[in-house]
């Protein structure tokens, strides 16, 4: 080939080339012509964005990153597009990488309102405002960066697991297999066996327990409905008296209404006597007023004045609290009803009165008979009869104490009441009747209504549980066929009557009676 024909070809193909590059150019380069709108946004990493980087919306090339900055912190990327380009208040910009290797771009969603949304909702955007959605994932980068800060972690992780494996293989193999054999031996040897045959027999003990719990209960139902019925009809004919009183109390207050009226003639009479002591006129005093006149008069009817001011505080002071108890001993089936006030008094003193009917009857009359060949017996006579108590008790803040007659014998007791009174928390000892060991009762008392409480506790803590049997007598009351005495637990109801209208009528009838025996 010819010196000129290869000049041509060389030609041709540099132009090719020149015109190929310069069609690639205008390809991914945007128009230099009509780029007139601006706007920026701030990135925290603008790795990978140099100057002259491509902006597209959609895949396609409108505009080009025309300056860098940094402000407060982050990189300001200025951006230059075509004037055609629609932005709005929604826009949201994000940069994204070509290739693993190469540089990135950024890619615009201009934004804009929805198909079926007013176009007055959204404003455009206008040359010189800013994106204010920037969305950043990660780049290759800082992934790469972020394995290697966490490449030698992983690796220090897996060398402390690999020793502890090795430590709790060494421990497996030694102290735990020499452990696994002499837990072995013992197994076979019957180690065990024992103390599972006395479990076996603490169990079988616990089952024939709640089997004879189960069976009092059941024989105590019937009882305890019966004892309800009859409650049932007491609270009725309580409540027909009580009617009755308040019928008897209206009438007393109508006649009490009537003296009063009658007053009025005594006052006139008083108001005469007034003048007379303290006329308006000088010189009219008669004997009357010059008998007040008198000092040693004034004196006696200061201290007589000031000794009934002192009881009228005492009556004011009196406090009464009206109690009915029922308790159940779920261990000895039996029942006891008590009626109870509390009267309380003037320095935080207080009596407690009950009167109590229960399955022990009176207080037991013990003889002793010698018999001919030299023995004796010992008879315990227990009649049909009423309970009472009669303590005087003192309280200091949540606690009180007490002492006198309980249950028809010297006792000492504890009260402590918690929460404002819905708790109270009772501890009585008292000489017992069947033993030498005194009678100790722990009894709590919670509110569950506005005047009703639940009662629980445990009677005669320090005696065992006996079931005594009663020989035949002449007559013989049902209940007095046997008699349980000792441990049992006692389960009740009360209800308690705070009546503030007590003190009133105390005060009422005490003046009534006063005036009787005056």
């Amino acid at each position: 080939m010819s010196h000129v024909a290869r000049a041509t070809t060389l030609v041709v193909l540099i132009g090719v080339a020149v015109g190929g590059a310069a069609v690639i150019y205008r390809g991914a380069r945007p128009a230099k012509h009509g780029q007139g709108f601006h706007t920026y946004a701030y990135l925290r990493d603008a790795n990978g964005l140099p100057v002259g980087s491509r902006v597209k919306i959609a895949g396609i090339v409108v505009g080009e990153i025309d300056a860098l900055g940094i402000e407060n912190g982050q990189a300001r990327v200025s951006l230059r597009l075509r004037d055609d380009v629609v932005l709005w208040d929604d826009a949201w910009i994000e940069k994204k990488a070509a290739s693993p290797l190469a540089d990135n771009y950024v890619e615009i969603s201009p934004g804009g309102p929805e198909p079926d949304q007013p176009v007055g909702e959204r404003r455009r955007l206008r040359s010189g405002e800013p994106i204010a959605r920037v969305l950043e994932t990660a780049t290759t980068d800082r992934v790469l960066h972020g394995l290697e800060r966490s490449i030698p972690r992983a690796i220090d992780r897996v060398v402390a697991a690999d020793q502890l494996t090795d430590r709790a293989r060494q421990w497996v193999a030694g102290p735990l297999s020499e452990q696994l054999a002499v837990l072995d031996h013992q197994l076979n040897h019957g180690a065990l066996a024992e103390p599972l045959r006395e479990a076996a027999v603490q169990a079988q003990a616990f089952d024939d327990a709640l089997a004879r719990a189960q069976a009092r209960v059941h024989a105590t139902v019937p009882l305890v409905d019966a004892r309800l019925t009859s409650l049932v009809g007491d609270t009725a004919a309580a409540r027909e008296r009580i009617a009755r009183l308040r019928q008897d109390l209206g009438t007393s207050m109508a006649a009490a209404r009537d003296g009063l009226d009658q007053v009025d003639g005594y006052a006139a009479s008083a108001r005469e006597l007034l003048d007379e002591v303290a006329p308006a006129e000088p010189g009219r005093q008669g004997r009357l007023g010059r008998l007040v006149d008198d000092p040693a008069v004034a004196d006696d009817l200061a201290e007589t004045t000031a000794a009934l001011a002192q009881a009228t505080r005492d009556l004011d002071r009196l406090q009464a609290l009206m109690g009915v108890r029922a308790e159940w001993n779920l261990v000895g089936g039996a029942s006891r009803f008590v009626v109870s006030a509390e009267i309380g008094t003037k320095r935080d003193t207080f009596y407690l009165i009950e009167i109590e009917k229960g399955p022990w009857g009176g207080t037991p009359v013990t003889t002793l008979t010698g018999e001919p060949d030299g023995t004796f017996t010992r008879t315990a006579a227990i009649t049909d009869d009423s309970r009472f108590t009669a303590q005087w008790g003192r309280r200091f803040g949540p606690l009180a104490l007490r002492a006198g007659m309980r249950s028809s014998v010297f006792g000492v007791g504890v009260d402590a009441v918690l929460g404002e009174g819905r708790l109270k928390l009772s501890l009585d000892a008292m000489q017992s009747d069947f033993s030498t060991v005194p009678r100790i009762k722990l009894i709590a008392a919670l509110q569950v209504f506005r005047a009703m409480y639940v009662t629980a506790g445990v009677d005669d803590v320090l005696n065992p549980s006996v079931d005594l049997p009663i020989g035949p007598s002449a007559p013989e009351p049902h209940t007095f066929s046997g008699l349980h005495y000792g441990r049992d637990a006692v389960l009740g109801l009360e209800l308690r009557f705070r009546d503030p209208d007590v003190s009133a009528l105390l005060r009422l009838y005490g003046v009534l009676i006063a005036s009787l025996l005056s």
